[in-house]
């Protein structure tokens, strides 16, 4: 099984964003993998060019067998 650096997927998904989604401006981004139950909690803080709003956006990512 491949482990995750949460520095590295972290990386990862701002690049994409920056590529994928010009519009938002990534403000913070916050990993932590949980090995045990095969998953990751990732928070998302950021803002859409030309609005004063922040959004804040927790997902959770779980590999199903």
């Amino acid at each position: 099984s491949e482990g995750f650096d949460e520095t590295e997927l972290k990386d990862q998904i701002y690049s994409v964003i920056n590529s994928y989604e010009p519009r938002a401006e990534i403000l913070e981004i916050n990993a932590a993998v949980v090995p045990d139950s095969n998953n990751i909690l990732l928070t998302l803080i950021f803002r859409v060019l030309n609005i004063t709003d922040t959004v804040k956006l927790d997902i959770s990512i779980t590999r199903l067998r």
